[in-house]
C-alpha cells in the first residue's frame, strides 16, 4: 500500500496507519519464531541473518539484540557477540535513554566467560495476530446500516433527516449518482432511528423491474413471519397484486404490521434507488400505480406512513 492514498479521507489515513503497524507487528512475530526454530535445529547462520533482519526493522529491540548475541557466540564469534553487546548499549540510550537489562547484562557475561549453553534466548511468547479492523474506504458500495460507524462526514444532515423523517409523510433525498443518498440514508438515518427508537418498524426495498413484488417481498415478513418458503412465494404474488389493484391498501397493510407492534404508531417505508420505478420497470400503467399507491398512503389522515425514497436528480 505503500504510495496509495484516498483525497480528503482521514478515516482511510486511520485506518492504514493501524492496518500498517498490524502487519508490522506480524512481520516481527513471524521473525520471532523463525529465530527460535534455528536456535532448536542449530541453523545458527539462517538465525543470524533472521536477527539482523529483526534489528533493521526495530533496532531498540534489546530481545532482538539477545538473539544475535547468542546467535553469534553459538558459531564461536564470542568477540562479534560482545561487539554487539556495545551496540545494543549504544542504541538503548540513544532510542531510549536506558541501560541494558540485567538478563542482557548476563547473557553478555555467559558469553565473556564462555559458559554460553546451547539453547533459546528467553523471549516472551508472540500474541496472536490482532484483528485488522474493517476498511472504512467502501469504494463505489454504499454504506449500510452495519457501516454506521464507519460513516463520517453527512452528520449536519443526517440530524435534519432524523428530526424531519418522523414529521413528515414523505421525504424524498435526492442527488446526482454516486453522491451518497443511499449511504445517508442506510449509515446514517436508519441506524439513527434504529437507536433513537428501536420498536418503530422499517422497510426497506428498491423497485426493480416489478415494483409492486419488491414491495410485497418486503412487507411480508413483517406480517407473516412464521411462513414456510412456499406458502412465502404464494403470499408475495398474492400481496403484490392486491397491493396493484389497492386491496388491500397500503395503509391497511401498515394498521395490520402496527397492530402487532404496540410499541409504536409508525411505520417507515424506505425505497432506495427510486430512479429504478423509471429506468427498470417497463410499464407506464404499473409505474403510475405504485405513485398513486404511495402518495395514498401517506395523505392519509393520520398516516401510519413514513416514506423516505432516495433517488437521482433529474431522473423520472
Amino acid at each position: 500500500m505503500y504510495g496509495f492514498y484516498v483525497r480528503d479521507s482521514q478515516e482511510f489515513e486511520a485506518w492504514q496507519v493501524i492496518e500498517q503497524e498490524r502487519l508490522h507487528r506480524l512481520v516481527v512475530q513471524s521473525l520471532q519464531r523463525m529465530i527460535n526454530h534455528t536456535l532448536n535445529a542449530a541453523d545458527y547462520s539462517t538465525g543470524t541473518e533472521h536477527a539482523r533482519r529483526l534489528l533493521n526493522l526495530e533496532p531498540w529491540r534489546e530481545e532482538g539484540h539477545r538473539y544475535l548475541m547468542q546467535l553469534l557466540a553459538l558459531q564461536g564469534q564470542r568477540e562479534a557477540a560482545l561487539v554487539q553487546y556495545e551496540t545494543c548499549c549504544r542504541v538503548l540510550a540513544a532510542e531510549l535513554g536506558v541501560e541494558p537489562s540485567a538478563e542482557t547484562t548476563a547473557l553478555k557475561e555467559q558469553i565473556r566467560t564462555g559458559e554460553l549453553a546451547r539453547g533459546e534466548v528467553s523471549f516472551p511468547a508472540a500474541a496472536p495476530p490482532a484483528t485488522p479492523p474493517p476498511c472504512p474506504y467502501r469504494g463505489l458500495f454504499a454504506f449500510k446500516e452495519p457501516d454506521a460507524p464507519l460513516f463520517f462526514g453527512r452528520e449536519l444532515f443526517v440530524s435534519r433527516l432524523v428530526e424531519t423523517v418522523p414529521t413528515q409523510p414523505l421525504t424524498a433525498v435526492i442527488g446526482p449518482s454516486g453522491s451518497g443518498k443511499s449511504s445517508v440514508v442506510f449509515a446514517g438515518l436508519l441506524a439513527r432511528l434504529r437507536q433513537q427508537e428501536p420498536g418503530w418498524p422499517i422497510v426497506t426495498l428498491r423497485p426493480s423491474s416489478q415494483p409492486f413484488q419488491a414491495l410485497a417481498e418486503a412487507l411480508l415478513p413483517l406480517l407473516e413471519p412464521d411462513l414456510s418458503q412456499a406458502a412465502w412465494i404464494a403470499e408475495s404474488i398474492s400481496l403484490a397484486a392486491g397491493l396493484r389493484i389497492g386491496e388491500p391498501a397500503l395503509s391497511a397493510v401498515t394498521r395490520q404490521i402496527l397492530d402487532q407492534s404496540p410499541q409504536t404508531e409508525r411505520l417507515l417505508l424506505v425505497i432506495d434507488q427510486f430512479e429504478e420505478l423509471y429506468t427498470l420497470c417497463p410499464e407506464q400503467t404499473t409505474r403510475q400505480c405504485f405513485l398513486d399507491m404511495l402518495l395514498d398512503a401517506t395523505a392519509s389522515a393520520p398516516s401510519p406512513a413514513r416514506s423516505v425514497i432516495a433517488r437521482t436528480k433529474g431522473l423520472g
